[in-house]
């Protein structure tokens, strides 16, 4: 994933006999001017094919730098195996992250932003479902009123 504020740039990588976007461009470089999927599909010069993609998300928001993922799968492939706050504001001064589950029994508390959530419970896997957070922070001065952001995500196993 990709958070930026403005129009960003892909680079599919050099060397490659041909390429194709799934917005129908066939350069090496694309500009992504819209929040979503960016895929690609490349062929080398010995006729071997290889595809990626990523996802790009326009986050303008001045108050809150922070994005928070709706879904993880803590399963260990090394993609979305936690749930945690992307992006930090470069005054961030406060930060406090509680996970409840459907009960409102508190699973999981950080201070620290760059911490999150593995899925567990007391040492084991919470089950699948759906969990509340609450994320308090503060920018800037302490005279600056804290920012509250709450939502919903969904523990997938």
């Amino acid at each position: 994933t990709i958070i930026t504020a403005s129009p960003v740039e892909i680079d599919a990588g050099q060397g490659f006999a041909s390429y194709l976007w799934n917005t129908g461009e066939t350069s090496r470089f694309i500009t992504a001017v819209h929040e979503g999927w960016y895929g690609v599909l490349i062929a080398s010069l010995q006729g071997c094919y290889g595809q990626d993609s990523v996802f790009v998300l326009f986050n303008e928001s001045i108050n809150e730098n922070i994005y928070l993922p709706n879904a993880f799968s803590p399963n260990g492939d090394g993609l979305n195996d936690e749930f945690r706050a992307i992006g930090e504001p470069d005054n961030l001064t406060s930060f406090s992250m509680k996970i409840f589950n459907r009960w409102g029994v508190l699973v999981f508390e950080s201070q620290n932003i760059s911490q999150g959530w593995d899925g567990s419970y007391k040492s084991d896997p919470a089950p699948s479902g759906a969990y509340v957070y609450k994320i308090e922070y503060a920018i800037g001065t302490s005279q600056e009123e804290p920012g509250i952001i709450t939502g919903i995500l969904v523990l997938i196993r």
